[in-house]
């Protein structure tokens, strides 16, 4: 799936579920949905995203913030979590 990303935040902490620490960014994204007959406008989602997957991206841009009104392209794996994220075009 390909979103558009309109914001982003970084972070860092520890998980109090699992008490494993964790680098990531939140993605504020919205993106076209053509399977969704009802939807007018956009759909609009978070992603909880591991830095790991941007990081050659962001060092390349100079900073996560440059990552706004960029592509992603985002896999996930069969339980719903996110398997894979890069920068794409539109």
């Amino acid at each position: 799936m390909v979103y558009e990303i309109l914001g982003i935040k970084p972070l860092e902490g520890t998980s109090k579920k699992t008490g494993k620490p964790f680098d990531a960014y939140l993605l504020h994204c919205a993106r076209e949905n053509p399977n969704d007959s009802t939807l007018v406008g956009h759909e609009v989602k978070q992603l909880f995203v591991d830095k790991r997957f941007l990081l050659d991206d962001v060092k390349n841009l100079g900073s996560f913030a440059a990552l706004v009104n960029m592509y992603v392209s985002v896999s996930y794996d069969s339980n719903g979590f996110i398997e894979s994220c890069s920068l794409t075009s539109n």
